[in-house]
């Protein structure tokens, strides 16, 4: 039976306010009892895209009602046994490793069958039976089947065959004799699972702390939610804060005061009269410090305190509180007494983030759905979509890397070969850099900080000579001459190493598109160079293409739409003009009907 932790998260996701469906649908096709209930309401089949729809065409309401009752099927009260933790993420485990397995034979299924096999796999190891999907049928009819008996079966039955045995310890000799794949291959692919099972936990915003109560959690929880229920019927913040004197009486001994932003954002406000204001610029009150840092302070009535948050506590009749911050624009920050030391912190997490699900999008004004609103709502969908498919860009990519690694402890005999492997493998790891800037979108609201380079000392010659290296083979898979070439032996320079490969990576392949089967593309290291009387290295791509059209010259920098065709997004100079420029790099153009030549100059300050 689902765990406490699930619950606790399940009953987050479906408090007052709008849902996020995302984090729902994956919470939901984690859990077993919570998937098979929902499968069974809806009367579907085993289909991720139309459990999605399903979900979509409820009202917030009637998604809410519906989750509810889900609830209190599967509430701490309940006679069945509860999952552990671990037994929980036993099964996860189990089931993401049928659908990575699968995957290895047929990689070319879209996202939603791979989490189709997934959710099958995870109901059939939870003995969970539905008569409206015919392959679930089967997994669970020949559960346990002789493996000798499997061998002309599906390959979804004979992965679930596998995997069932992976408790019992008996996995490795069965993908030998029903899947055909060594003990070393069937190693490497179960080894992403940990990191899957990581990312997918992640994604649904589930606590694995085995030491909380999350039984006590969810009472609280509830108890929360079905008083903040009043808060669905507010238009505005106001209507929203006389609310909130009313409802925190049933949670908190002392309604939290409520200090609320004001509409240009510059102070807070105390609420109901105003006549205490903060600016949010303010250095020594927690009020301001909780809304900017976004994480709960504790404080006492002490001198060191400031003065606004001393006449606040006198306010609340007491000598320490929590102060604690909405994270939306305009913010309300509430401070709560602080007496009951052993609950106060939970129960205002768990208030705070109800309330901030039912803060109104304009300050002072209904909800709106104007542009803006619209415009916050895309940005939003498309963030995650962008998440997404970054962290299905980073499967492949462990596939690759496990096999390059198992490959290497095979071939490592030979210096030569296992020098192009960790070329390869270093070229993997810097795409996953790349992709893990994703995660670097800061929330809708909230300043985004200044990348800080990855500055670095590294020989130039030697990293050119790599990178020449790995672009060798695609140069010749485009019938095109490659060659680099160098001035020097060994210079050591200092610089951001990954952007200045994003650079020469671009160009090289801008370079390779614009030439002609037949044509050369050219890398070159100069040194002893000048420019305006300053001495330093030039690093040259160059092609012999026709050059590029003053049509093109004229917007170079900007991203455009490519007339190139295929898979191309006409966004690869820009970005080179982009990253030159964080580097610190001066770059130009040469060009005209014989070729192209891109040079980067870097002065005598970046040479070490």
């Amino acid at each position: 039976m689902t765990p406490e932790a699930v619950v606790y998260r399940y009953l987050d996701l479906v408090t007052p306010g709008d849902f996020d469906l995302e984090s729902l649908l994956g919470l939901v096709m984690s859990d077993a009892d919570l998937l098979g209930r929902w499968l069974g309401i809806l009367d579907i089949p085993v289909d991720i895209n139309l459990l999605g729809s399903k979900f979509r065409q409820l009202t917030p309401e009637e998604l809410k009602s519906v989750s509810q009752a889900q609830i209190w099927a599967a509430s701490p009260g309940a006679t069945s046994a509860r999952l552990s933790l671990e037994q929980w993420l036993s099964v996860l485990r189990s089931a993401i490793c049928a659908e990575i397995i699968h995957n290895h034979f047929v990689p070319d299924i879209t996202l939603a069958e791979r989490h189709n096999l997934r959710m099958r796999a995870l109901l059939a190891l939870s003995g969970v039976h539905l008569d409206g999907d015919p392959m679930l049928v089967e997994l669970n009819e020949f559960r346990g089947t002789r493996p000798d008996l499997l061998e002309d079966a599906s390959l979804e039955l004979r992965v679930f065959r596998v995997v069932d045995a992976i408790e019992v310890g008996q996995d490795v000799p069965l993908a030998t004799q029903l899947l055909g794949i060594s003990a070393d291959v069937y190693q490497g692919l179960v080894a992403q699972v940990s990191q899957h099972v990581a990312a997918q936990v992640s994604e649904i915003g589930l606590s694995l702390d085995a030491d909380v109560d999350w039984g006590y959690r969810i009472w609280l929880q509830q108890q929360i939610s079905v008083a903040a229920s009043a808060f669905k019927g507010c238009k505005t913040i106001l209507d929203l804060a006389e609310m909130h004197l009313q409802v925190s009486r049933s949670v908190f001994t002392k309604a939290p005061l409520m200090m609320i932003q004001s509409e240009d954002l510059t102070t807070f406000e105390y609420y109901p009269d105003a006549h205490i204001k903060i600016a949010r610029t303010n250095k020594s009150s927690a009020i301001a410090q909780a809304a900017a840092q976004g994480t709960p302070i504790a404080i006492e009535d002490q001198q060191e305190l400031a003065v606004v948050d001393r006449q606040l506590l006198r306010i609340l009749d007491s000598e320490a509180a929590l102060v604690a911050a909405t994270q939306s624009e305009p913010a309300v920050v509430f401070v709560v007494d602080g007496s009951d030391a052993a609950n106060v912190e939970l129960a205002t997490g768990i208030y705070v983030n109800t309330f901030s699900k039912c803060m109104p999008l304009k300050h002072n004004t209904a909800q709106s759905t104007s542009d803006n609103d619209r415009l916050s709502v895309f940005r939003l969908r498309e963030t995650k979509r962008l998440r997404e498919l970054v962290h299905e860009a980073n499967n492949p990519l462990s596939i690759v890397y496990n096999y390059l690694h198992i490959l290497e402890l095979k071939l490592g005999e030979d210096p030569e070969i296992v020098e192009q492997l960790q070329l390869i493998s270093d070229e993997l790891r810097r795409a996953a850099g790349i992709f893990a800037q994703v995660n670097d979108i800061p929330k809708e609201g909230v300043a985004s900080e200044p990348t800080i380079a990855g500055v670095a000392e590294f020989d130039v010659v030697a990293w050119l000579q790599d990178l020449a290296t790995l672009q060798t083979g695609f140069m010749q898979s485009q019938d095109l001459g490659f060659q680099f070439s160098s001035t020097i032996d060994h210079q050591l320079i200092r610089t951001d190493k990954q952007m200045l490969t994003q650079i020469l990576v671009n160009l090289l392949k801008n370079a390779a598109e614009a030439t002609e089967a037949g044509g050369k593309v050219t890398l070159s290291l100069l040194d002893s160079v000048y420019r305006n009387e300053v001495r330093g290295l030039e690093i040259v791509v160059s092609d012999t293409g026709k050059g590029i059209p003053q049509s093109v010259l004229q917007s170079l920098t900007e991203a455009k739409t490519t007339q190139k065709g295929g898979d191309h997004q006409g966004i690869g100079l820009e970005l080179v003009y982009r990253l030159a420029r964080e580097v610190e790099v001066e770059i130009d153009l040469r060009t005209g009907p014989t070729g192209s030549s891109f040079r980067l100059f870097l002065e005598d300050e970046s040479i070490s």
